[in-house]
């Protein structure tokens, strides 16, 4: 429903939707919405940090990214930027920058489809009655309520979750195979278990050690990243986010200081014995 028509590069949303708690119409990119265009945007201004130490003057592919954010108008973009911004200044100890910019993250909170929609989402946990919606149409909960749900999900199965075996739901056993729920960090939860999920954790973290020892510091936004996108979506399930909190396990940074090459013979494989 989100969709009007798709043009492989980009894709024509639905007014109805894209117009809902946004200043103009909103940009979906090739995706299938502006919330999930804007975590790759934000994957995007994360690489370029690491190759520009975050430097504004002269970086215009930043600012592409920059703009392009903004025309998403997604709370879960603006949000993932705003920590990443905060995050850097701290890491950096730039004090000083901080306390400039606490102004502009006040005004940016303000903005409807930030401080509106978050409020919307948190009122509508307790007024979504499941049996007052239609079992012949598909239903995408709001990203509180869906996280609510998954954590009810995540305390029947606490240690291994319930894997693929989406049937073995409670929401699926009571009849309810339409809803659609859009928590990444519940999914994860609920469907591996805590045994999963603090693996998942511990591959992040090294993920985010192993960058910061090939570009200083701000290596450690990628647990911004990654985690902030997992609130809303679950593209850390897909090859390009896997590749992030992966890193940490396939790359060996090299010892020497004045040396950055990267030795990835953990992948390697022999020929004679494959």
């Amino acid at each position: 429903s989100n969709v009007d028509m798709n043009m492989l590069v980009y894709t024509i949303g639905n007014k109805e939707i894209f117009t809902e708690y946004a200043i103009l119409l909103r940009n979906p990119g090739f995706t299938w919405e502006p919330g999930a265009f804007s975590c790759l945007i934000c994957l995007a201004i994360f690489c370029n940090i690491l190759r520009s130490n975050f430097e504004l003057k002269g970086n215009i592919p930043l600012w592409v990214f920059l703009v392009t954010l903004s025309s998403t108008q997604s709370t879960t973009g603006f949000m993932i930027l705003l920590v990443m911004i905060v995050g850097y200044l701290i890491l950096n100890n730039k004090n000083f920058k901080l306390l400039l910019v606490v102004p502009i993250l006040i005004i940016i909170f303000q903005l409807p489809f930030v401080q509106d929609k978050m409020f919307a989402e948190y009122e509508n946990i307790g007024a979504i009655d499941l049996n007052d919606l239609s079992t012949k149409e598909g239903h995408a909960l709001g990203r509180m309520y869906s996280f609510v749900l998954c954590w009810e999900e995540f305390l029947r199965h606490p240690i291994i979750g319930l894997g693929g075996w989406s049937k073995g739901t409670k929401l699926v056993a009571e009849g309810f195979d339409n809803i659609h729920l859009i928590s990444g960090i519940g999914k994860l939860l609920s469907m591996y278990g805590i045994i999963m999920t603090l693996l998942f954790v511990k591959l992040l973290l090294m993920s985010a050690k192993t960058i910061c020892k090939m570009f200083s510091v701000n290596g450690w936004l990628i647990v911004v990243v990654i985690i902030g996108m997992m609130i809303s979506y679950e593209l850390w399930m897909t090859p390009i986010f896997m590749t992030c909190w992966l890193y940490g396990y396939y790359i060996k940074v090299s010892t020497n200081a004045n040396q950055r090459s990267i030795d990835c013979t953990s992948i390697s494989i022999d020929k004679q014995e494959r």
